[in-house]
């Protein structure tokens, strides 16, 4: 299942990607460009058009990924630090400190995506188990 989520996933992604690199393309609402950001925190959203929400996107994405960094960085900061004496062990210990919230957050955000995909499944298997009555006979 997961293979085919995976699969149907990586299909959209590419699809919109590559085919829709240009606005007034062949989109599924008309008038209105998909835009899928592969690592959403790696760049910006391309704004040639200077379009003032993909401004305001950029923007806010950008503060929100500030404000969570920095999040990060004061709870590492409550640790107790006073057996690290160099840098280099500061250093070392904030890399495995955000190597832990970064496997601790992919394992939240892959379990909610595994939640999603097992309340879709319960729904298509009770859709599949209501019989209908035959119209034909009274019951």
């Amino acid at each position: 299942m997961k293979k085919k989520t995976l699969l149907l996933i990586l299909i959209l992604v590419s699809t919109f990607v590559f085919s829709q690199n240009k606005q007034g393309g062949n989109d599924l609402i008309s008038g209105i460009d998909i835009i899928i950001k592969k690592n959403p925190g790696s760049q910006p959203i391309v704004n040639k058009e200077n379009n003032p929400l993909i401004s305001q996107i950029n923007k806010s994405e950008f503060e929100y990924l500030n404000l969570k960094a920095r999040e990060v960085q004061n709870n590492f900061a409550k640790q107790d630090l006073s057996k690290l004496k160099t840098k280099e062990e500061v250093l070392k210990a904030y890399i495995t400190y955000l190597s832990i919230e970064i496997k601790e957050l992919q394992i939240k955000i892959n379990a909610n995506n595994n939640s999603l995909e097992q309340q879709s499944l319960r729904r298509r298997k009770a859709k599949q188990h209501i019989i209908l009555p035959d119209p034909k006979t009274k019951n």
